[in-house]
């Protein structure tokens, strides 16, 4: 488990293109990973989350879990890290240029459940 924070204002922006902020949270958590060139794909957990290294992150309104982890105080996945890294990216790509920019770079991505959680936070 890893935990993260957004501004609701961040949070708001981000509500208004969701598979476009699914799409840029795949690939740029997967980047450092070799499923770097794998389709975005989001996962069916009604919180929302993405996969990343073939494995499912859970997104939670203010900490990311991978969903094969029983226990919450162990040390954070590399993919849990991946993952929250590339919240914070995305959401200083929406501070800086708007969501509009999140989808010219990274497209769309409708698999799986939406980002429920990480959209209306904590």
């Amino acid at each position: 488990m890893l935990e993260y924070d957004l501004e609701p204002k961040i949070r708001a922006e981000m509500a208004q293109d969701e598979p476009a902020v699914k799409a840029a949270l795949c690939k740029i958590a997967n980047s450092s990973f070799a499923t770097a060139d794998q389709q975005p794909e989001g996962i069916f957990k009604f919180e929302g989350g993405v996969r990343v290294n073939n494995k499912n992150i859970l997104i939670k309104g203010a900490f990311v879990r991978a969903a094969s982890r029983l226990g919450i105080d162990e040390t954070p996945t590399a993919e849990e890290i991946a993952v929250v890294d590339a919240i914070k990216q995305v959401a200083s790509i929406i501070e800086t240029n708007g969501i509009a920019a999140v989808r010219e770079q990274y497209g769309e991505c409708k698999k799986g459940d939406p980002l429920r959680d990480l959209m209306e936070g904590p």
